[in-house]
């Protein structure tokens, strides 16, 4: 009998099969017929090492190097389903959205896959199938409601308005308490704004300028300012009928531009203000023409540039100029008993109408209903869209909240993935999970309660919530330096920008430097600052033609991977670029590279000029934002921007009974994340540390 050995490595471990062996009893059967023999497959032992390898190598956001080891797997294990799983989600995080779908669907041909993977198909699917879009298409549910009063407890009473503030909160009028409640995204308090010594009275409405509140107050006929904590900072207004004085002021709008609109109620008007308090003018007065005057004014919305007011004694809702002039009237005659007006979307605003939340396009000027409630309404006086999509809407005299959810979403539930597990100190076990919608929107606010962690469907105990991304004021930048050679002639506008982007983000967060060329160059890490930073933005690289932007930007890119918290490569350009920029990797890779591990691509414009169509591609396609620094606003709306979107990255750690086997055992994981009736589940696996 010829007797072959080979060295080979223990699964997972990668030290030599043969030295492990060496340090054991060995003993050795020497059978005389070959029927007794037992056979070591090692071509499976190698493809066990390898899959260990790459399950690794993608906890630490190395999705090239798990690509590699998975199919070096594959080409000794072909069948095995779970290592071609894996190769899917490594292509999928590298941004090879075909290459991943062809691996699921061959799973599920061959009935192989499941539940989770025909999920993850529908992810990819629905990302490039479906054009965002946020007007309301489908018809809208009622998934939850919040009462006011619980048990003993009033939370608030007669709520008259909300606001839904970044990191998932609510913002809760009371009119009936005299007071603003503070909400989780479970309704449960976690705060109450009572206005300091003086107190509110009759508080109606509320909205957000400048980063600070602004409140109405029906019974004191005044606007008060508060900060973020809800602590009264000033009042401007008084009781009367002069320029700046108030008869029962109800509902505010913010314009963004520094500009409040308050609906005067009792002197049937609308005043604006600046944020300082200082009276403007006022309008809706009687006219020669065709505008009859406000009557009784209610709700109050501005957006792009128009003012648009409802009247419940008119059953319409009025639209005016900034400076008050009279534009058009919408629905006239159908929208009776019409108060709280808010923006869903550029051509759509929400409206309160007694027991119902209906739709009104300004454009088209018809009328939609979006829920009758159930036929649960009595007096519906506002309704706004939360962060997190779902419509709330506010029942003055049923003391209660709504929330509103396209069908389709409720059914679908929410996309919930597993980006990375670290278990460096295990048996304690660091869980990073995203948590979006069906369109790929973060979903904030969530809390302990709304996860559920399991081993093989067996719970963990002693789950807890470490981080929350919405809760995280602090950026991380990877700021991307154009190296055309027209950014050349452009020196001190380049200087400029980089001088006061790295002072604004460095204040609160971390930036890098990558600049681009024939070969793109990290040349800082993302830090909270360096004396450098400018003079290395300028001097380092040549500007030429060649300009291999696709690389660039994954190298930009590969510097968050394993950054929590809001995250963005920000480019900055004159928008130009070659017609090679993106070959070697392809525009849609690189933009699904960026949207699957949750980076904004974020582009600030210098010149003048316009953005080539694939950089505004990028900018859509990952939800960020294109800024002119040169602009009337300076860097103001990318400083907004990059410190207030949503992330929906959470953080989660537990304690695992299960046995690691010396790092060489594969451990399944699941996440459950739930909102309301809305759920979703994700599933992923690790290995335990090395142990020698």
């Amino acid at each position: 009998m010829c007797t072959r050995l080979r060295l080979v490595t223990a699964p997972a471990i990668g030290i030599p099969l043969l030295m492990l062996l060496s340090t054991l009893p060995v003993v050795i059967f020497l059978a005389p017929q070959a029927g007794y023999a037992q056979s070591v497959d090692f071509d499976e032992l190698e493809a066990a090492e390898e899959f260990g390898w790459g399950v690794r190598a993608f906890h630490r956001g190395y999705f090239q190097d798990a690509i590699r080891s998975f199919t070096r797997s594959l080409s000794l294990d072909p069948e095995n389903a779970l290592t071609r799983e894996w190769l899917g989600r490594a292509y999928f995080r590298a941004g090879l959205e075909q290459a991943a779908m062809g691996e699921w669907s061959g799973l599920l041909d061959r009935t192989a896959g499941s539940l989770y993977i025909e999920q993850l198909l529908d992810q990819i699917t629905r990302t490039q199938l479906v054009e965002p879009d946020v007007m309301a298409t489908e018809p809208y549910v009622n998934a939850r409601e919040i009462d006011g009063r619980r048990g003993e407890i009033d939370v608030f009473r007669r709520p008259t308005s909300v606001l839904s503030r970044d990191d998932g909160s609510l913002l809760v009028v009371s009119f009936g308490t005299h007071e603003i409640s503070v909400l989780d995204v479970n309704g449960a308090r976690i705060g109450r704004w009572r206005g300091g010594a003086i107190g509110f009275d009759a508080p109606y409405d509320i909205a957000e300028s400048g980063g600070d509140y602004f409140v109405t107050e029906f019974g004191a006929d005044r606007v008060s300012r508060l900060d973020r904590d809800g602590n009264r900072i000033a009042t401007f207004g008084e009781s009367g009928l002069g320029n700046g004085e108030l008869i029962g002021p109800q509902y505010i709008s913010a314009d963004g531009n520094g500009y409040l609109y308050v609906s005067d109620w009792g002197n049937r008007r609308i005043v604006r203000f600046n944020e300082g308090g200082e009276y403007i003018h006022a309008f809706g007065h009687r006219r020669e023409g065709d505008f009859p005057g406000l009557r009784e004014p209610t709700g109050v919305a501005w957006s792009d540039g128009i003012v648009y007011v409802a009247d419940s004694a008119h059953d319409a809702v009025f639209a005016f100029d900034e400076s008050g002039n009279y534009l058009e009237t919408l629905g006239e005659g159908h929208l009776e008993g019409v108060e709280g007006l808010s923006v869903f979307s550029d051509r759509e605003l929400l409206l309160g109408r007694r027991d119902r939340v209906e739709l009104l396009d300004v454009e088209r000027d018809t009328i939609r209903s979006i829920s009758e409630l159930d036929g649960a309404g009595r007096r519906v006086v506002s309704a706004l869209r939360e962060v997190n999509g779902d419509i709330v809407a506010v029942d003055f005299d049923a003391n209660r909240l709504y929330y509103l959810t396209e069908r389709p979403a409720l059914y679908t539930g929410l996309r919930t993935q597993i980006e990375r597990i670290d278990s460096d100190s295990f048996p304690s076990v660091v869980v990073d999970v995203r948590v979006e919608d069906r369109s790929g929107n973060p979903i904030v606010g969530l809390r302990q309660n709304n996860f559920v962690v399991t081993e093989e469907g067996g719970s963990v105990g002693d789950v807890t919530l470490t981080y929350a991304a919405d809760r995280d004021t602090n950026p991380t930048v990877s700021l991307l330096v154009g190296r055309e050679p027209s950014m050349e002639d452009m020196r001190t506008k380049v200087e400029q920008t980089l001088r006061a982007v790295h002072e604004s983000v460095s204040e609160s967060g971390e930036i890098g430097l990558v600049l681009s060329g024939r070969e793109p160059i990290v040349a800082h890490p993302p830090t909270a600052g360096t004396g450098t930073f400018v003079d290395d933005g300028l001097s380092a690289g040549a500007y030429d033609g060649e300009h291999a932007l696709d690389r660039a930007v994954r190298l930009a890119a590969g510097e968050l991977m394993r950054v929590r918290g809001r995250r963005s490569v920000t480019y900055l350009s004159d928008g130009t670029l070659p017609d090679d920029a993106f070959d070697t990797y392809d525009l849609v890779e690189v933009a699904s590279y960026m949207r699957n591990n949750g980076i904004r691509f974020d582009l600030l414009l210098i010149g003048g000029g316009q953005a080539d169509d694939r950089l505004e591609y990028l900018v859509e396609a990952t939800s960020g934002d294109m800024v002119r620094p040169e602009g009337p606003r300076g860097l103001l709306p990318y400083e907004e921007a990059v410190i207030a979107r949503p992330s929906g990255r959470y953080v989660l750690r537990f304690t695992t009974s299960r046995d690691g086997d010396f790092g060489r055992r594969y451990l399944p994981i699941e996440v459950e994340a739930a909102l309301g009736r809305r759920t979703g589940r994700a599933e992923s696996g690790y290995f335990a540390p090395f142990e020698f």
